[in-house]
């Protein structure tokens, strides 16, 4: 089973990833999305994580819990641990968490 978040899955590269990901049955897709509602258009398969604004204070704090309440968890962890893998598919979200990252 292979457990994916999107972050940036509205549009472009990351819609299409998505889309990908979703198409395969043994995946659960993740899409993260600023906006409350995700798109129709992308796969009715994607569990839209609403309200992720990367450039936001806290959001990493924000997207754990969303996660969480969406009940992502079970049975997707892998020695106690969330196990995704994580596809950052905007250049500005790219930017941020490289700033974010290289500040610390």
């Amino acid at each position: 089973m292979t457990n994916v978040l999107i972050i940036g899955a509205t549009r472009g590269l990351g819609a299409s990833l998505a889309k990908k990901y979703a198409s395969q049955a043994s995946s659960t897709v993740y899409g993260t999305t600023r906006s409350e509602k995700g798109p129709i258009d992308v796969h009715d398969k994607v569990i839209w994580v609403p309200g992720i604004d990367v450039s936001e204070e806290g959001v990493s704090r924000k997207l754990v819990n969303q996660l969480g309440m969406l009940g992502a968890g079970g049975g997707m962890t892998e020695g106690g641990r969330l196990v995704f893998d994580v596809v950052v598919c905007t250049p500005i979200t790219r930017l941020i968490l490289m700033r974010k990252l290289s500040v610390g």
